[in-house]
């Protein structure tokens, strides 16, 4: 199943995050490999924990710790990335 970014009757948190990290997969891996909507839904609603914890250690395992590569869809998707940390974290996105 490909990810939704609107469901009837749940919320999907940071739809713009998930479309934009999205749009970035797409055009350097394909479709196959995008960030499903059930990691931007539930009680965690703090997207720094979430990506954090859940998205950039799948990022990070689709792009073979490729950091650059990563960096960039983070970056494209206007997430404030940490300096100097490894496991890649952020600290919160570009307002």
């Amino acid at each position: 199943m490909y990810p939704k970014y609107e469901i009837e009757d749940q919320e999907i948190y940071d739809v713009e995050i998930l479309e934009k990290i999205n749009k970035q997969i797409i055009k350097s891996k394909g479709h196959d490999f995008q960030i499903g909507h059930a990691y931007f839904m539930g009680d965690n609603k703090d997207l720094v924990q979430r990506m954090n914890k859940k998205v950039i250690p799948l990022l990070l395992e689709y792009y073979m710790n490729d950091e650059k590569e990563v960096k960039g869809i983070l970056n494209s998707a206007g997430l404030i990335i940490e300096e100097n940390s490894w496991p890649l974290k952020i600290s919160g996105k570009n307002d």
